[in-house]
């Protein structure tokens, strides 16, 4: 897959533009794909590989009816789970990052952000693709808080998957007083707001 015109396009990209890029897709992996994403810095190189972990492959009977329910159905029931929670360093404009990577549902659980925050990193990004509501905005802001680390999750935008892509810092409160961790979003039709 990372010898492919579609991923050797996003290479490029990422080093014209001097960016750092997270691109999705299956990887080539025996006995099953992975689900993945790879972190490309901004010399065009990959530098970080992660499968995800916490794989939805329930709904294997549900294959086996005549007319079987694609919403009983997990999107990896035809994929194999990664096997550890790697970190990269990035840099930015800022400065230098310690980054990792989690996809979809390893978020809903609190192992995955704990590991990547014991592996270093101080930002996680979340490729994801499933319908989002207050519980699942619950956990992602838990994740940065409980690890002290940021999140940044990036959705389908809408109406897919009702959009609601954001990013959450550790930082509950400033000078004693409580504040939103919310930094960023990127909801509705495009619409974002970041402050």
């Amino acid at each position: 897959m990372q010898r492919s015109n579609f991923f050797q396009g996003f290479a490029a990209l990422a080093q014209e533009m001097d960016m750092n890029i997270a691109v999705t897709y299956l990887e080539a992996h025996r006995p099953k794909p992975r689900n993945a994403v790879s972190i490309i810095n901004g010399r065009g190189e990959v530098v970080l590989n992660y499968s995800k972990v916490f794989i939805c492959d329930f709904g294997k009977d549900e294959l086996l009816n005549p007319e079987p329910n694609a919403d009983d159905i997990g999107c990896d029931v035809n994929c194999s789970p990664g096997e550890s929670f790697s970190v990269c360093r990035l840099r930015g404009a800022e400065g230098e990052v310690t980054v990792g990577a989690m996809i979809c549902a390893d978020r809903e659980f609190p192992e995955p952000a704990t590991q990547l925050m014991l592996n270093g990193a101080e930002l996680i990004v979340v490729p994801n693709a499933c319908g989002w509501d207050d519980i699942r905005t619950a956990g992602l802001k838990t994740r940065a808080f409980e690890n002290l680390v940021g999140v940044a999750m990036a959705n389908y935008p809408a109406p897919v998957n009702n959009g609601n892509s954001r990013a959450y810092t550790c930082a509950a409160w400033k000078e004693g007083k409580a504040q939103d961790t919310l930094i960023a979003s990127a909801g509705g039709a495009g619409r974002g707001t970041c402050r």
